[in-house]
């Protein structure tokens, strides 16, 4: 008897089958439609190039199409030849938002706290002050025991190297100034949260 065949899910890619940069590129269109032209310009002006080569921009949304997350209308460029424009799809808006609805680990945090900041600065997808606090509370504890964990590192290497502990002094003030940031953000998240609920109130 021949075995009925799987039909692909129309509700959107899992998460491990996303990448960093494919959640990037989710969270531009999803703000503002775009050509690959215009995505691709972000990855070579903007901050977001620490993220991806600008060249790793057209496979990864050549992949989020095949995936179905976004769409592409084909129009003219300014040069009269067809360029897409590419959308967010429903399933699209779908896996974006589970990803963003989901706290960071500690695993993760470790491992790319860059990662995390891409996530976080499209927190204001979800407009829930209340979340974006909590996230910001698990990234600044998880950072300030890694901080302590190289401050003993630290100590351990004061009398054997010189420079090995001046280079771990760099990365100890860097993550001290992500606690310090993180710090500043839920105050000032919860000064917002405050007046929104005043107004809400009144």
């Amino acid at each position: 008897m021949p075995r009925a065949s799987k039909k692909k899910s129309s509700v959107g890619a899992e998460p491990s089958s996303v990448s960093t940069l494919g959640y990037a590129l989710l969270g531009l269109v999803q703000m503002s439609p775009a050509n690959g032209y215009q995505l691709r310009r972000v990855f070579v002006d903007t901050p977001m190039a620490r993220y991806s080569s600008p060249g790793a921009v057209y496979p990864a949304l050549r992949k989020l199409k095949a995936q179905g997350l976004i769409v592409a209308d084909v129009t003219l460029g300014k040069t009269g030849r067809p360029a897409e424009h590419y959308q967010i799809s429903r399933p699209g808006r779908a896996t974006l938002r589970a990803w963003l609805r989901r706290l960071p680990e500690e695993a993760e945090i470790r491992g790319s706290l860059d990662a995390m900041l891409l996530r976080f600065s499209y927190l204001d997808l979800l407009d829930d002050p209340a979340f974006s606090i909590q996230f910001l509370t698990v990234f600044r504890d998880v950072v300030r025991a890694m901080s302590q964990q190289l401050e003993g590192i630290q100590a351990a290497m004061r009398d054997r190297s010189l420079h090995g502990r001046l280079a771990l002094d760099c990365g100890q003030a860097n993550l001290q100034t992500y606690v310090d940031w993180a710090t500043r953000a839920i105050a000032e998240l919860r000064t917002r949260q405050s007046r929104e609920s005043s107004r809400g109130d009144a």
